[in-house]
């Protein structure tokens, strides 16, 4: 391989995934994609599925280029969403494509759970926060609503597990996105057997949890040849495979100074913690414990982030509007802010739009209906957006500050939002702490730390941050 080192990181997000190279050379990391494609879903019969063989598919076209390009690659590691799974047969195939976690049959699962098990405390439990989309939830509906499909299931792999799989042919829950299942112990890297078993949920159908960095093996022998590898196969290795985890792998504040917030389709606003936070704000409706890749603790709050700018785009679109989010930032730093912030965790933001029920049009109707003004161009929606996330950000600061009682002189911004100039600045003024912005390719960052890490050449705290800092350009944001 020479002096320099490459690695592949996939990365999946809601909205589209991409194949990344990095060369380390000395201690710098370059970037470079190799492909970028839609996150590919689909509705069958009002449900909503993701299309996982199309998903795969944009990934082979990735490493097919990068073995093209380059003779030697020594890894390859996927991160992607929470919560969403695939179920396996006993043959080791996929039943059928994977849920996407806002398909309507999620509503209503947990009250219905509370009402026939009100004994079962999930936050006591599991360390994570009750919503809607929680593994567990979903795992129920399952076994409800296709009981016969769901008898069938011999394993349960979350969605960078079963692409694992997929490369490697071997199965393993990797820890910190089984952390987002709601079926984890709180405090204890283990699944919870009572309470699955007590939701009809058999706990055979999950694997013990594997911690980042381990090698699973080479890419399998049949792939690296239909992909024209010429060199050994490179290993697979675990990132936090959770994207948030691995964005916050490559958090580059002091994390005894600074919280996060992981800025994408979701933001992700929380800090490390050496334990997890259970106080008495965080009963299982603000706070989560999510498990950090270093097996510490990312105890953190879902905000509905960039989903309902997105959302907005794609309406705009569809009426003859196209503007690049570039162009949608430009427009909303020059609309005004509205008197009341927008709350954007309000449960109609959640669903996606529809040509009836537009995104904008939602945005509007919250506004009439607290009886404020209503924003009317496309500059003022986008900005109201804006204005209600950085208000969501203040209180979660706040809760964090007092259940952590930690006081956060800094936010690092990290993700594709932290390219967003306005939104930072806002955040910086709501939230009166300054705000360090990047990097934006966080999330692959950190799964290419973690890669290096279970390879053997990044094993110390002080030899990923120099990497890091060496590979990266930051902005800081001040309160005005």
């Amino acid at each position: 391989m020479g002096s320099t080192t490459r690695i592949v990181g996939v990365d999946m997000g809601a909205e589209s995934g991409r194949v990344m190279v990095g060369s380390l050379d000395g201690e710098t990391l370059a970037l470079e994609e190799m492909h970028r494609f839609r996150s590919a879903n689909y509705d069958r019969g009002g449900a909503l599925f993701w299309n996982i063989g199309e998903i795969l598919g944009g990934i082979k076209e990735g490493l097919r280029r990068a073995f093209a390009r380059y003779d030697a690659i020594a890894s390859i590691g996927v991160d992607a969403w929470g919560v969403d799974y695939v179920l396996l047969g006993a043959d080791g195939r996929a039943l059928d494509d994977p849920h996407m976690y806002r398909d309507p049959r999620n509503e209503g699962v947990a009250e219905e759970i509370q009402k026939r098990f009100p004994q079962l405390d999930f936050f006591r439990r599991t360390g994570i926060r009750t919503m809607v989309f929680n593994s567990v939830y979903q795992l129920y509906a399952e076994k409800r609503d296709n009981p016969a499909g769901f008898a069938k299931a011999a394993t349960v792999l979350t969605i960078p597990d079963y692409l694992h799989y997929a490369l490697s042919g071997v199965k393993v829950n990797e820890l910190t996105n089984a952390s987002t299942t709601q079926m984890l112990m709180l405090g204890r890297p283990e699944w919870d057997a009572g309470l699955m078993r007590q939701l009809g949920i058999p706990d055979a159908l999950m694997l013990p949890p594997t911690k980042p960095g381990a090698i699973l093996g080479p890419l399998t022998e049949a792939l690296a040849r239909e992909l024209g590898c010429k060199g050994a196969p490179p290993k697979i290795v675990l990132p936090a495979s959770h994207d948030t985890g691995s964005a916050v792998a490559a958090m580059p504040a002091d994390p005894e100074q600074a919280c996060f917030i992981s800025s994408g389709t979701w933001s992700l606003m929380g800090f490390v913690s050496a334990a997890p936070v259970v106080g008495e704000r965080t009963d299982g409706k603000t706070m989560s414990n999510e498990v950090a890749w270093d097996g510490r603790y990312r105890p953190l709050r879902n905000i509905m982030g960039l989903w309902v700018v997105q959302q907005c785009r794609a309406a705009f679109e569809a009426e003859g509007r196209a503007y690049d989010y570039a162009t949608l930032a430009k427009l909303a730093a020059e609309a005004p802010a509205p008197a009341k912030p927008l709350d954007v965790d309000d449960k109609r933001f959640y669903p996606p739009g529809t040509p009836d029920d537009p995104m904008p049009k939602r945005v509007q109707h919250w506004y009439s209906a607290q009886g404020e003004k209503v924003p009317q161009s496309d500059g003022e929606v986008i900005r109201a957006v804006l204005n209600g996330l950085a208000d969501a950000y203040r209180q979660c600061l706040e809760i964090m500050e007092a259940e952590g009682k930690r006081t956060f002189k800094q936010i690092s911004v990290i993700g594709g939002g932290s390219q967003n100039e306005l939104l930072c600045q806002l955040t910086a003024d709501a939230t009166k702490r300054e705000v360090v912005a990047g990097p934006a390719e966080a999330t692959v960052l950190g799964n290419m730390l973690v890669q290096l890490y279970g390879l053997g050449l990044a094993t110390t705290h002080e030899r990923r941050a120099k990497i890091l800092a060496a590979s990266t350009q930051l902005k800081t944001y001040r309160p005005r």
